[in-house]
């Protein structure tokens, strides 16, 4: 992980560590196409915490999900963990972000958006070749990146925040999720397929 100064914490010290020294247990993690996952669970009132980049440039998107949501909608999650305490959803990235584009705010230190809204859909073939030629007129791109634009099924999602703004990811539709109580014990989510 990049050794940057993160900001005030509010989430569990062992969090903290695992994020900065690559020792989350990946391997426990779920695999899920985000679309098909944000179609099913809701991400309303959730606190976004961040993008963490990986020593291999893959990124960790870091969401505390919103308890009273969860408790509602899917009590499955909390079978044998705290009630009160929200659970922690991270969204690793496999292959890197192709772009990433982010509200101003969050480059300020405790700033804690509250996502609105979270959905994910693929990108048309025709919406990707128009951003590619966007990306050469104005050389935005490397080449490695403009190839993958039409080589992988390009996903868009995007996080909407409360507040206004939004944090847009462009992205590879395959992605892994981890979700842990404060204790760091895993905890499954229910199948959304």
């Amino acid at each position: 992980m990049n050794q940057q100064k993160m900001p005030a914490q509010d989430y569990p010290d062992w969090l903290a560590h695992s994020l900065l020294n690559a020792e989350l247990r990946w391997d426990k993690a779920q695999h899920a196409n985000l679309p098909r996952f944000l179609e099913k669970y809701n991400l309303h009132d959730s606190t976004w915490y961040g993008l963490f980049t990986k020593p291999n440039n893959s990124t960790v998107a870091m969401i505390e999900w919103d308890s009273v949501h969860c408790v509602a909608l899917y009590p499955e999650l909390f079978a044998g963990s705290i009630w009160n305490q929200s659970p922690i959803l991270l969204i690793d990235f496999s292959t890197p972000p192709y772009q990433i584009l982010l509200d101003s705010n969050l480059w300020e230190a405790n700033y804690r958006p509250i996502i609105g809204l979270a959905w994910s859909n693929a990108v048309p073939i025709n919406e990707r070749e128009e951003m590619l030629s966007l990306s050469f007129r104005q050389n935005i791109l490397d080449d490695r990146l403009r190839e993958a634009y039409l080589d992988t099924e390009l996903t868009h999602t995007v996080f909407e925040q409360i507040s206004g703004g939004n944090i847009h990811l462009l992205h590879s539709a395959s992605v892994r999720l981890l979700c842990m109580d404060w204790a760091g014990n895993i905890l499954t989510i229910p199948s959304w397929d």
